[in-house]
């Protein structure tokens, strides 16, 4: 953990420790997004992005 204070400071590795840590509890309390509709979401703001460059 000290590499990473170090590298990217205290304030910031506490609040990815922190954020972290609230991803595992929706995990733990059920409401984890199955990669499919991730992957599906992806894709489609990649599509929307590329539609607004054009």
């Amino acid at each position: 953990m000290l590499k990473f204070v170090i590298r990217d400071g205290l304030e910031h590795t506490e609040y990815a420790v922190r954020e972290a840590n609230a991803g595992l509890a929706e995990l733990d309390a059920g409401k984890g997004i199955p990669l499919d509709q991730v992957r599906k979401r992806a894709e489609v703001r990649r599509q929307q992005r590329a539609h607004a460059a054009s």
